[in-house]
């Protein structure tokens, strides 16, 4: 008999460096995948950005353009004698590129400005609430026709006058119906405040002594029965013709707050958050481009690096009115001046105001029966003759006030810029609007 003697192979286990090669091999792995995880979640958090930013400047851009499209005046200077049907309001804030280029926060441009205009639209109507004063009913009314008004609010944290990163701007835009068949007494028996009403209601109103009164689209070309503008007053020579708008009382009747029985409202009236820039300007044939060597690119009156004193002869560009006094050739390029001096509202008739301002003008100002430029008499020879015996019936001479600007606007230039606080990118887009008759 045959014995088979098996002997078993020893077995080899896996050494301590070798096991430490392979926990490092696989942190490192595992740390590349994290990386690689990291970065794509990067990329997608500011794709997702970059898309929501792009999908509201979208929506705020569709919302301009019909606006701007629904314009019921032209932006030009009135010189009829019929009474405008509405009004055209650009005011030009203190702020611009080159003032905001300055700062430690230079992602900031001009975000200052305001756009009021009365709007009509061709289809669907425009919506707005009346509250009852007594009961707190609310109801939905419609009209083709509106005030709108553009405008921002800095939520100033520290009360510091600047704009911090971690401080907000707005853009808000209020919308009140022109509905002048509406009685609104009711809402001053009820003792509301002008605040209060706008607080609560949707409709271009002004004060008339103890009375609100629902505007028509007429009313609404002088300044004083706007929204927010100062009431008239018959105080002289203290009087605050020509009724600027007061970007305090601005301030006070944003809505921020709105509960609705309807589905109208979900809100408040804030277009856009993380505001950079909300700039207008306006199309100045005459202004002088800069392209020199001293900047990388093109700039135009009122961007940071501008230097009109080595500019080309290039011109014709979109500017800030009030922008600078400069001087193409032997003329004042347009809108570079102060507004005339009889519209009240230039910057040394009232040190006060701040901004410059484009407005269609009304004859109305000429037959109010006030004293509106403080001269020995109310109201001036506009009267359909040529009382001077110089330079035409009702020429320039013989009127009381004058229109801000005696350009009329070509073309308009609205800038919006927004920031993502978490991911700092910055979307900015351009509308351009027309308003040469084709």
């Amino acid at each position: 008999m045959t014995t088979h003697n098996r002997c078993s192979a020893s077995r080899r286990g896996l050494t301590l460096i070798e096991i430490l090669v392979a926990l490092t091999m696989t942190l490192i792995v595992l740390g590349s995948m994290m990386a690689a995880f990291r970065y794509a979640s990067s990329e997608m958090a500011l794709g997702r950005a970059t898309i929501e930013m792009s999908n509201q400047l979208r929506t705020v851009e569709d919302q301009i353009m019909a606006d701007l499209k629904g314009m019921t005046v032209a932006p030009r200077p009135y010189a009829e004698t019929t009474i405008p049907p509405g009004f055209f309001e650009y005011i030009e804030g203190p702020l611009n590129d080159s003032s905001a280029a300055g700062t430690a926060d230079n992602y900031l441009g001009d975000p200052d400005d305001i756009l009021h205009l009365t709007v009509r639209s061709e289809g669907v109507p425009f919506k707005g609430r009346v509250t009852d004063p007594v009961t707190g009913a609310i109801t939905i009314v419609e009209s083709s026709l509106a005030e709108v008004i553009y405008f921002t609010f800095h939520d100033d944290r520290d009360a510091d006058g600047l704009v911090d990163f971690d401080e907000d701007i707005s853009l808000y835009r209020r919308q009140l119906v022109i509905r002048p068949d509406l009685d609104l007494s009711a809402h001053v028996l009820a003792g509301l405040t002008a605040d209060e009403f706008f607080q609560l209601n949707d409709v271009s109103a002004r004060i008339e002594g103890a009375s609100l009164i629902a505007n028509t689209l007429e009313d609404l070309s002088v300044r004083s029965n706007r929204f927010c503008h100062l009431p008239e007053t018959n105080a002289a020579p203290a009087s605050n013709f020509p009724y600027h708008l007061d970007r305090v009382t601005l301030a006070t009747r944003r809505r921020q707050a709105i509960s609705s029985t309807g589905t109208f409202y979900t809100g408040d009236d804030i277009l856009l958050t993380k505001v950079a820039a909300f700039d207008l300007r306006v199309f100045a044939p005459n202004s002088v481009v800069d392209n020199t060597t001293l900047v990388s690119t093109t700039v135009e009156a009122g961007d940071a690096g501008y230097l009109p004193a080595s500019a080309t002869a290039l011109t014709g560009a979109y500017v800030d009115l009030g922008f600078t006094n400069a001087v193409h050739g032997s003329n004042l390029v347009w809108f570079a001046d102060q507004p005339h001096p009889d519209s009240g509202l230039n910057l040394t008739a009232d040190p006060l105001f701040s901004g410059f301002v484009y407005d269609t003008w009304t004859p109305a100002y000429e037959n109010n029966g006030r004293n509106d430029d403080f001269d020995a008499d109310t109201d001036e020879a506009v009267d359909g003759f040529d009382n001077d015996n110089a330079n035409g019936v009702d020429d320039n001479l013989e009127r009381e006030t004058m229109p801000p600007y005696g350009k009329s606007i070509r073309g308009m230039q609205i800038t919006l810029r927004v920031v993502e606080p978490k991911t700092l990118q910055v979307e900015q887009s351009s509308i351009v609007k027309s308003f040469v008759p084709e």
